[in-house]
């Protein structure tokens, strides 16, 4: 998909969840706590009951966000990213120019820009806050995507424009939803060059 930067590229879903918990902890402390004045009546066992436990509703907000971000980038040797694929991502941060255009036999949440540093064709969510038309092309380019992956061809392949073709099987690229690669067929073509090998994990470059 095309690359998007700054605040409209996608919701700020983990810090949407994390004021909802703070909100919670500060109604759970209820307005009597937050008025008290050294010399007024003391709040009783039911206030501090309301204040632990926005202050748990705090803390279990800030842990849903670590735990999130770690789960995005954490590497398996099982998937969804195993330490193959993030070796060809870095191996394209390293070779490849910053307008390089990526396609894996995939589709990913970020993972391509976030490791490679380069646009991922199908790398993304389709942001809310983007025209219709941005939308229209980030579904027509998975879908094309999807169909050369299932029968690779030289038209299909020009269609997406890709600099460098990545190529695994799945739990290998981080991919939130992987296309079965006619790998036999992508491996004839004669538009790609393989330039590096990583295990099960393949990186072609695209003629120009």
């Amino acid at each position: 998909m095309p690359r998007r930067i700054g605040p409209r590229r996608l919701l700020p879903y983990e810090m949407m969840g994390l004021a909802a918990m703070i909100t919670a902890g500060a109604l759970a402390a209820r307005e009597e706590f937050v008025q008290w004045r050294p010399g007024r009546r003391r709040p009783d066992r039911r206030v501090a009951l309301s204040v632990v436990a926005g202050g748990l509703c705090i803390l279990a907000g800030l842990g849903i966000m670590g735990f999130g971000a770690y789960s995005r980038v954490s590497v398996r040797p099982d998937g969804p990213l195993s330490y193959a694929g993030r070796d060809a991502y870095l191996w394209l941060a390293r070779n490849t120019e910053p307008d390089d255009r990526v396609l894996v036999n995939g589709y990913t949440d970020g993972v391509v820009t976030a490791l490679s540093r380069r646009p991922g064709i199908t790398d993304g969510r389709a942001p809310y806050g983007e025209d219709p038309e941005w939308q229209a092309q980030a579904v027509r380019d998975a879908r094309l995507a999807r169909a050369y992956f299932a029968a690779p061809s030289p038209e299909s392949l020009a269609a997406l424009r890709p600099d460098y073709v990545v190529v695994a099987p799945a739990g290998n690229l981080g991919t939130a939803v992987s296309y079965r690669a006619a790998q036999t067929l992508i491996e004839a073509q004669a538009e790609l060059r393989p330039v590096a090998e990583f295990g099960p994990v393949t990186v072609y470059e695209a003629a120009r």
